[in-house]
């Protein structure tokens, strides 16, 4: 996935067992066309790498699990449900660990300067613990009334799917630092909920420009992240309503178990060759 196909992604740069993996194993399935080129390039004079595939990661529909459609909000996140007349211009969430890597403290940066250029009201929702997550509570008690923000901490993930449903933000955000392809994305889009992301790891595989998302380069800096947000709050409810059906339609299309699972399933049994089918195989990610 991510941590244990980058070796720099550990601290030591360094991941154990590489040479029982690649040497003994009769396929590796990598989840994005960057892990696989990584590896393929990592191990090229040590190893034979013709069994190592791109089998990307898929995630169930939400619109039909039983789980989230008997989830309660907590208060919360119940608590930011408004009458129309008091719904912000533009809710953003965030759903990571809150740690250096993911670079919350950018997003925070980026909404300092939109308070000073922009009138706009906006709520950031922030979804994942982590050491960093005081601290960003903290320091976002220094934003204006106009910016709004709550961080619930840690919630089931079916809890975190009911509110995707049921709240329906307006946009996904990660600006991380490193990647390998973001669950918290697929669920994001699984929801028809737009992404913008940074260009990085395999994230260039999901997200795409004009198909329910939007790149930002990996250095993207917070008045370009703030640029955007004012932007895209200036979209018509047709043009966002179009940039929901597209999100949903990306995850069905490139990230639904639908998709993938029943491939999988015959690539394991030995009754398909990995090559001989299309979802294994790597399309065009030109941007």
């Amino acid at each position: 996935h991510g941590y244990d196909v980058y070796e720099y992604a550990n601290s030591l740069n360094y991941l154990p067992y590489r040479q029982a993996l690649l040497a003994r194993f009769a396929g590796i399935f990598v989840c994005s066309q960057n892990g696989v080129d990584y590896m393929k390039s990592q191990y090229k004079d040590k190893y034979d790498l013709s069994h190592i595939y791109l089998g990307r990661l898929a995630i169930p529909d939400p619109l039909t699990q039983a789980a989230v459609r008997a989830a309660s909000l907590p208060p919360a996140l119940a608590v930011l449900a408004q009458p129309a007349e008091l719904q912000p211009d533009l809710t953003i969430v965030t759903c990571s660990r809150a740690e250096s890597e993911k670079r919350l403290n950018l997003l925070l940066a980026a909404l300092v300067l939109l308070q000073q250029q922009s009138s706009l009201r906006l709520t950031w929702v922030h979804l994942g613990a982590g050491p960093l997550l005081d601290s960003l509570r903290a320091a976002a008690t220094s934003l204006s009334p106009q910016i709004q923000t709550a961080f619930p901490g840690a919630i089931r993930h079916d809890v975190l799917l009911k509110y995707y449903l049921a709240q329906k933000p307006d946009l996904f955000i990660n600006v991380s630092e490193r990647e390998g392809v973001p669950v918290s994305i697929m669920e994001a889009l699984a929801c028809a909920i737009p992404a913008f992301a940074t260009s990085v790891g395999g994230t260039p595989e999901l997200v795409r420009a004009g198909q329910g998302g939007w790149l930002w380069p990996a250095d993207v800096t917070a008045a370009r992240i703030a640029q955007d947000l004012i932007a895209y709050a200036g979209r018509s409810l047709t043009q966002r309503r179009q940039d929901r059906h597209l999100a949903r339609r990306r995850w069905q299309n490139f990230a639904s178990t639908d998709q993938y699972y029943p491939e999988l399933a015959g690539i394991l049994a030995g009754r398909i060759r990995p090559h001989n089918v299309p979802l294994f195989t790597s399309e065009d990610e030109s941007l």
